[in-house]
This record gives C-alpha cells, structure tokens and sequence, in this order.
C-alpha cells in the first residue's frame, strides 16, 4: 500500500485493499490510514469525497478508527476550507468516545 501510494497510484492501492477484502483479509487501521494518506495527499490537492468515502468504509467495516485518522481527515477538510466537514469529523471523533489532544502555548 505505502508503495503505491508513493508512486501516486492511489486506484491500484484501493483495487488491492478491496482485492484483500475478497480474499478474507480484513484490513485494520495501519492499512487504511496509509490509504487516506495518499488519497489526501496525491498532487499536492485533498481528495476530500474519496477520502470521506474510505472513511465511512472504515467505519462501516467494523475497522476501529484511532486517533491518527480522526487528526487526518479533520485536518484534511480544514486545509480544503470545508471547516464544516471537519466538525463533522470531530463529532464523530467525540460520539467513539475519542479523546482530543490538548496543546500548550510555548
């Protein structure tokens, strides 16, 4: 997966994830986390509706989110503008009983 996300093929990397599926191998978190970071960064531009799509797939799956996906997409959607989308990703965050980071000045 980190491979071809490298080499910015991002459909080879969800034909394989979704190859694996069929195989039985269910993919975990580390899997997918590589995935949402290669589709949200690919050409230097946010995939927000591919990556929100992998997300849900993520949740639908059964696959528990961690905290390094949640901080992802939120930040994802806040570098795109859509600050809307990023609240969205927060109150999911906080529905899973997740906890946010807490940030000193220095």
């Amino acid at each position: 997966m980190s491979d071809l996300g490298k080499r910015g093929k991002i459909e080879e990397a969800k034909s394989l994830l979704h190859e694996r599926k069929k195989r039985g191998l269910k993919p975990n978190v580390v899997t997918y986390n590589i995935l949402l970071n290669y589709i949200m960064c690919k050409g230097g531009r946010v995939s927000l509706t591919e990556a929100y799509k992998v997300w849900i797939e993520m949740r639908l799956g059964c696959c528990k989110l961690n905290a390094g996906t949640y901080r992802r997409m939120a930040d994802g959607f806040c570098r795109a503008g859509d600050f809307e989308g990023g609240l969205r990703v927060l109150n999911a965050m906080l529905a899973c009983r997740h906890a946010l980071s807490t940030f000193r000045n220095i």
